[in-house]
């Protein structure tokens, strides 16, 4: 019984492998960019760089950290209320 579950566990992430190897194989053929770890990587590291300048140029209207320097804006300072 145990030969025959572990038997099954070794098909069904045989087929889970076949899955992934399918799917990124169609994503290769849409973006035409070959999916290899350096390729991977690279695009990581993209995505990091991209994400990390979004946050840096937060929008004026976004709402802005606890810890960040008070705004002053005509004369007042825009922050985050005093606690009681």
């Amino acid at each position: 019984m145990i030969a025959r579950a572990g038997r099954l566990l070794s098909r069904l992430r045989e087929i889970a492998a076949e899955i992934d190897f399918a799917q990124r194989r169609l994503l290769e053929i849409r973006t035409g960019i070959p999916l290899t770890p350096e390729t991977e990587r690279a695009l990581a590291r993209a995505e990091i760089a991209r994400l990390e300048t979004l946050y840096a140029h937060v929008h004026p209207d976004a709402e802005r950290p606890c810890d960040a320097e008070p705004v002053l804006h005509d004369n007042r300072i825009l922050g985050p209320p005093a606690r009681r």
